[in-house]
């Protein structure tokens, strides 16, 4: 079939998927991509990527009301550029908007905008703005969504400071996407927002939290979403009590000192008995054990009075309950990163965006001992390749004794290490962290080859290899 025997439907489909730009260039093709042209109705204007010529001819070609979602970007126009846009274009005559995107814009262009809308079906709006240019900003959103039938609003914040929106009560919003929340914030909007069923949290600010018994508890909110929380666990709970009918959680905290956070006996009581609905829970928990100090040439290390060794299946076995596998099929991996000392805690697939891979001892959900991994953690799980290493080189990666121990755990395992070979020269492990290696390789039957070059092991590092090898030979 020729593209121009197309229905219209399907070119309409496929102008669905381009910008403006290239559907008036597809118009002067042929009479039928110019027909479809002519009778299509859902356009996108945006403004960051058109000049005002541009905008001209556009609007002279297609009807106001065949545009159904604005993108307005203050990017390096002149000062008047709002001025200009509003004597080209009546806003008030875009009555099918569905999405109003707003970047870069001051208080006064904001608002000049958000007053001219005024069509009833749109469904989207997304602000991008610098708090430290708009003072104003907060009263202008929460005067537009109290009058505008807006379900889905993305508030993008840059220069974050403790300034509260007043939300309407009387609004339909069903879905807030917001950069950045306090405790007493968050409250509110599960408190006023009587429709909310979706919020998206970027980051959670540790600010003083106190807990008003007088509002109300939210029953409309159905998906939670909170990209970076560091608050402890019983606040943590305190928050999730004032949403039991939660269906899917999805919670992210990185470098946070070990704690009950990573308890999963301890995350089932509460999910039976606070979150009796919830379906789905995601999580990505990262903790380096003991707090982390640097020296003078960035290198990393711990004090040993506050770091207890926890092994990873110790970790992760009350995550292996029938509740988790069984009752809510919610599996758990648990891993130790050899470089940057962290260990990990994750539902799989992982929820994080990086795609990182970094030679970690990992425990996953089938996994009885710890094996050796690079594979990244975003990937489909396939320990192929992992389960064949043989030769393993780790030098000059600021590995100390914590991660020696945490090699050590994986090395005793003879089913679980196929390594042949395991280089660690130039590194921090010293006699505490040659003592795990060596306690290791009384078990290991695989391993031919270790370089510790450049560790200071001193004379008792050294006593502790050479008894291995002589009780191997």
């Amino acid at each position: 079939m020729f593209f121009n025997h197309l229905p219209v439907e399907v070119i309409h489909r496929i102008y669905d998927y381009c910008d403006t730009t290239t559907i008036f260039s597809a118009r002067v093709t042929c009479k039928q991509l110019h027909s479809a042209a002519n009778s299509y109705n859902q356009y996108e204007l945006d403004y960051n990527y058109t000049t005002a010529d541009k905008l001209s001819i556009v609007i002279r070609l297609i009807p106001l009301e065949n545009f159904v979602s604005v993108i307005l970007s203050r990017g390096y126009f002149e000062d008047t550029w709002i001025s200009d846009l509003l004597s080209l274009i009546d806003i008030r005559k875009l009555n099918r908007l569905r999405s109003v995107a707003l970047s870069g814009l001051n208080d006064d262009e904001l608002e000049r905008i958000l007053e001219r809308i005024n069509s009833n079906f749109i469904l989207s709006l997304a602000i991008d703005f610098d708090e430290k240019k708009c003072n104003k900003v907060f009263g202008i959103v929460s005067s537009a969504i109290a009058r505008i039938n807006i379900r889905k609003l993305h508030l993008n914040t840059i220069g974050y400071n403790n300034k509260k929106i007043t939300w309407p009560t009387n609004c339909s919003l069903k879905y807030l996407i917001i950069d950045t929340c306090t405790d007493d914030q968050y409250q509110i909007i599960i408190h006023n927002l009587s429709y909310l069923e979706n919020l998206f949290v970027g980051k959670f600010v540790d600010d003083y939290y106190e807990n008003d018994e007088n509002l109300l508890l939210s029953s409309s909110l159905k998906y939670l979403t909170i990209a970076e929380i560091s608050l402890p666990m019983k606040d943590i709970q305190l928050l999730l009590l004032k949403t039991p009918g939660l269906i899917n959680l999805k919670l992210t905290s990185v470098n946070r000192v070990f704690d009950t956070l990573f308890n999963g006996t301890s995350w089932e009581v509460f999910i039976r008995n606070a979150l009796p609905s919830l379906i789905k829970f995601e999580f990505f928990f990262e903790s380096c054990l003991s707090e982390k100090h640097y020296d003078h040439n960035g290198r990393c290390y711990y004090h040993k009075e506050d770091y207890i060794h926890t092994s990873l299946n110790s970790i992760i076995l009350p995550f292996r309950t029938p509740f988790w596998l069984v009752e809510k099929c919610w599996f758990v991996t648990c891993d130790f990163t050899i470089k940057s000392g962290e260990i990990r805690i994750y539902t799989m697939p992982a929820i994080v965006i990086e795609d990182w891979s970094e030679y970690r001892c990992e425990l996953l959900p089938s996994d009885s001992v710890p094996h050796f991994a690079k594979r990244s953690i975003n990937k489909t799980i396939n320990t192929t390749g992992d389960k064949t290493l043989t030769i393993l080189r780790l030098d000059d990666n600021r590995i100390d004794a914590v991660s020696a121990q945490h090699l050590a755990d994986a090395l005793k395992q003879n089913k679980a290490s196929t390594l042949t070979f395991l280089s660690l020269n130039r590194n921090e492990i010293k006699e505490e962290g040659v003592k795990y290696l060596a306690d290791a390789l009384q078990t290991n039957a695989t391993l031919r080859k270790l370089h510790l070059d450049w560790n200071t092991i001193g004379t008792a590092g050294v006593q502790y290899l050479s008894n291995v090898v002589r009780q191997n030979t």
